[in-house]
C-alpha cells in the first residue's frame, strides 16, 4: 500500500507545479526514467504517476515520448435555454 500514497502523492506535487504555471501547457515533462530519477521513485511508480496525471487530464500525449502538459480546457458560455414552447404558442396537445 505504500507505493499508492507515494504515486498520488508525487502526482499531486506535478499537478501543483502545473497549476501554480512552473509547467507550461505543450511543455514535456521528463522521461519515465528521468522522472523517476527525479522524484527518487521506481520506474513502475513514475509510469503511475504519468497515468494519474492523464487521468486528470493534466498531461497529453502518448506514451512512446514523453508527455507534455495538457492545453487547459477552454470555459465556453452555454447559450441560455429555451423554452420548449414559447410564449403564445400553446400547447401541442389537444
Amino acid at each position: 500500500m505504500g507505493s499508492v500514497k507515494d504515486y498520488r502523492s508525487v502526482a499531486d506535487a506535478v499537478a501543483a507545479e502545473i497549476g501554480a504555471g512552473r509547467l507550461k501547457a505543450g511543455e514535456r515533462l521528463p522521461t519515465q526514467r528521468e522522472f523517476a530519477r527525479q522524484y527518487g521513485i521506481a520506474n513502475s511508480t513514475a509510469t503511475r504517476v504519468y497515468q494519474e496525471l492523464a487521468r486528470r487530464g493534466l498531461t497529453e500525449g502518448t506514451w512512446a515520448a514523453a508527455p507534455s502538459c495538457a492545453t487547459p480546457p477552454v470555459q465556453r458560455r452555454r447559450p441560455p435555454r429555451r423554452s420548449p414552447n414559447p410564449p403564445g404558442a400553446g400547447s401541442t396537445w389537444s
